[in-house]
C-alpha cells in the first residue's frame, strides 16, 4: 500500500454514487461541481486516509473511546487486496488484542 492517500478529487469519485442517491444528480458535470467544493481537510475529517495501519488505528482508537462499538473498514484503493491483507495483518490483530470484546 505505498500509494499516498487520496485527494478530494479522488474521494469525488467513491462519493458519486451517493451524489446519485440523496441528491438525484447524476450529470458528471454537476457531481465533479460538487466535488470541487470539498477540500482535503473535509475529506480527511470524514473518513479514515492512510497508508499504515497506524493511520486507521489512530482513528479506530479515536472512535472507540467516543463509544461507538460498531466500525465498517472500506477501501477506496485501487489495490484492495493489499487493503484487505493489512487489515488481517495488522489492524484487525491489533484492535482484537488491544480491546478484545469490549468493540
Amino acid at each position: 500500500m505505498g500509494r499516498r492517500p487520496i485527494g478530494a478529487q479522488t474521494f469525488l469519485a467513491m462519493a458519486s454514487w451517493m451524489t446519485t442517491v440523496k441528491y438525484g444528480i447524476a450529470d458528471p458535470r454537476e457531481i465533479e461541481a460538487m466535488g470541487s467544493l470539498v477540500g482535503d481537510e473535509q475529506v480527511a475529517k470524514s473518513f479514515a486516509i492512510g497508508t499504515k495501519a497506524e493511520d486507521f488505528i489512530s482513528r479506530i482508537e479515536k472512535l472507540i473511546k467516543l463509544r461507538f462499538n460498531h466500525m465498517y473498514l472500506q477501501s477506496t484503493s485501487p489495490d484492495e487486496k493489499a487493503f484487505i491483507e493489512l487489515c488481517a495483518r495488522e489492524i484487525l490483530p491489533y484492535i482484537r488484542d488491544a480491546y478484545g470484546g469490549r468493540t
